[in-house]
């Protein structure tokens, strides 16, 4: 090696210096001269620090840190022969079914009337009928006896409540956004689907809700 070299020739009289080298005219960049590369080789020659080997040793033993992937918490309940999810931020309460209490020229198909909760009468929708699913039941000869339910959800800043029978609760599951599929053509149809995806879970495909376009719903459902 030269005497340059060991100086690092390219900062003094290299491209990072005063530019003087007479080397400079026939490789036009200091990279590309021999002493440059010959220095860059021994690097890997040059003895490794005190501890700095111990120290990669218990980095490369280490325990290994695992992404984790990011969750959301979501209520999943099937409603005739669709399994849908809801943010379990949504989620209040569930209850027994109970009577739902008509009211006079303004019940209607999807808007069924009032349920009585803990004494504060709430609007009750058939949210069958506001997701325009199927008429078919769901329920299959032989299968175990599920239990329908009354849920209850407060949508939006200003809590409004409503109540909506499922014919059976799942319960609440911890779901990856990242793994939800693309909404089926079965459900994009309509025009006033609120499926913003769909994840398979326990061998069901549950229907995601869009829990903003769920609370316009439920709401315009009062005006209807």
């Amino acid at each position: 090696m030269s005497e340059l070299t060991t100086v690092a020739c390219w900062k003094e009289i290299g491209v990072f210096g005063d530019s003087s080298c007479e080397r400079l005219e026939e490789y036009g960049h200091c990279r590309n001269c021999e002493e440059y590369s010959l220095l860059a080789r021994t690097l890997f020659d040059r003895a490794i620090p005190p501890g700095e080997l111990e120290e990669w040793t218990q980095q490369l033993a280490g325990e290994k840190q695992v992404a984790v992937e990011e969750t959301v918490s979501l209520l999943v309940f099937r409603v005739r022969t669709e399994w849908l999810a809801l943010p379990t931020l949504c989620f209040q309460e569930a209850l027994d079914l109970r009577p739902v209490h008509v009211v006079p020229f303004r019940t209607s198909k999807i808007f069924r009337g009032l349920v009585n909760v803990n004494g504060e009468l709430l609007p009750c929708v058939s949210l069958g009928d506001l997701l325009r699913l199927s008429d078919e039941t769901g329920a299959k000869s032989g299968e175990t006896k599920v239990r329908p339910r009354m849920i209850v959800v407060t949508m939006g800043k200003n809590t409004e409540r409503f109540v909506f029978a499922v014919d059976e609760v799942l319960g609440v599951r911890q779901v990856c956004p990242a793994k939800a599929l693309k909404v089926p053509m079965s459900l994009s149809k309509c025009p006033t689907s609120m499926t913003q995806g769909v994840i398979q879970l326990e061998g069901k495909s549950v229907g995601w809700l869009d829990d903003e376009k769920f609370k316009a719903s439920l709401q315009g459902s009062l005006i209807t």
